[in-house]
């Protein structure tokens, strides 16, 4: 029969490259804990066990492969009727692959989904291709990404830097952040060129540090471009239809994800301090790395609402967004998990005429806390955000270019790092 790999093909030749595997290494059984990492394994023989420890799920598979086809040789005597049992953390879902006794038949099991299953193939090997292909084939590959989103700070979905909260904050940055002292002016007057169009693009580089239930951290890295072009109603240029789109590529500990999507928003202004702004926004998301291609949308309405405080114009901005997962993809990972949940963003923001260096500018700070209140809950359910930037005045009315840049600090459950931004208006 031949030997294929089902879930990440690669070929067996080049199983020699971890003949010494740098992560391995042996212990007690008391040492046999799950370490950290993206996708981790404990292999156990008797009283004795080897950790290996993978970036990404395609050399998780390759290592797991090479064990079993007795191409990666273990500081502990395994052979292929030796009883072995295999603990493993596919990104924060955890499970048990078991040879029991001196059989080829192997025992899965992922408790937290309620998974259980029993593959005999010809030899050991092959049954290792048939649990791959019941992940290819199936909907367990939807399952452990749907559980990974309520266990997991880094699931590609739902985590630090993954699609869902991406377009979460995107689409609050889109409606309120990037132009929340702009919606409403009464004091000013549409003879200042209020006909002229925006362009917008900004970048954001974010670093983080996450901490699951068990304590482990994983360091995500985020750096995302957002675009946008901007028609401003000739008659009251507080009214504008914004059209925007992003692109975001994410580092978790090494394994690299890249998602990007498109929105559009319309603000109704109700009165001279208030504005309404729907909006929608598709998405989509794809990880080699972390075996994962799926797609996101999601429809919000955000309040602004701005007034003067002595020397501050203060805005606050209130945001209800509903969001779905959705396939998207036809590849080898394309999937939709059945992730649907409803999120709430609010946030202050206060504005502050100064003078740096003779120039007048303004400086704003801003408070922003997002929770997700039903559906499924990520394991990031909740954080805040505290920003500061600085920059030219951005005003509804005024046909002139802005520039703003600044850093905003993010704490929450798990999750807790900084984002830097700066943005061109023109």
């Amino acid at each position: 029969m031949s030997r294929s790999y089902f879930w990440a093909p690669v070929a067996v030749s080049g199983l020699a490259l971890f003949a010494e595997p740098a992560a391995a290494q042996s212990a007690s059984t008391s040492d046999c804990d799950l370490p950290a990492g993206n996708y981790v394994m404990v292999f156990t023989v008797k009283q004795s066990c080897e950790k290996f420890v993978s970036t990404t799920q395609e050399d998780f598979t390759e290592k797991l492969n090479a064990i079993i086809d007795l191409k990666t040789p273990l500081a502990i005597n395994y052979t292929n009727v030796t009883p072995a049992g295999i603990n493993v953390r596919f990104n924060g879902v955890e499970g048990t692959l078991r040879f029991v006794d001196a059989t080829r038949t192997l025992t899965v099991n992922i408790p937290d989904i309620g998974y259980t299953k029993t593959f005999t193939g010809f030899d050991r090997f092959e049954s290792i291709q048939l649990f791959w292909d019941e992940l290819a084939t199936t909907d367990l590959l939807e399952r452990i990404n749907r559980q990974q989103a309520a266990s997991s700070p880094t699931s590609p979905i739902t985590g630090v830097g993954g699609l869902i909260p991406t377009i979460v904050s995107q689409e609050f940055n889109q409606n309120f952040t990037d132009s929340a002292t702009s919606i409403a002016a009464p004091k000013a007057t549409a003879a200042s060129g209020a006909n002229i169009n925006l362009i917008g693009a900004s970048l954001l580089y974010g670093s983080f540090t996450t901490k699951d239930e068990n304590g482990l951290e994983s360091d995500v890295k985020v750096k995302t471009l957002p675009l946008s072009y901007t028609f401003r109603n000739d008659i009251d240029p507080r009214r504008q239809l914004a059209l925007n789109a992003y692109i975001t590529q994410v580092d978790i500990s090494g394994a690299s994800l890249t998602s990007g999507g498109v929105g559009v928003s319309y603000r109704f202004p109700m009165t001279d301090n208030w504005t309404v702004v729907p909006s929608a926004r598709l998405s989509s998301l794809k990880s080699d790395d972390l075996a994962t291609d799926a797609g996101a949308y999601a429809a919000s309405v955000t309040s602004v609402y701005v007034w003067q405080a002595g020397k501050f114009n203060v805005a606050m901005g209130n945001m209800l967004s509903y969001n779905s997962s959705v396939k998207l993809g036809s590849g080898q990972y394309a999937s939709d998990p059945g992730i649907t949940n409803t999120s709430l963003r609010n946030g202050l923001l206060f504005s502050q005429p100064v003078r740096l260096a003779g120039k007048r500018l303004s400086m704003e700070y801003s408070v922003v806390d997002t929770r997700y209140v039903s559906g499924t809950k990520p394991y990031v359910d909740n954080y805040q955000e505290v920003g500061v930037t600085v920059g030219t005045n951005k005003d509804a009315f005024s046909s002139r270019s802005f520039v703003r840049g600044g850093v905003t600090f993010v704490n929450g459950r798990g999750n807790r790092g900084f984002t830097l931004n700066i943005g061109y208006w023109f």
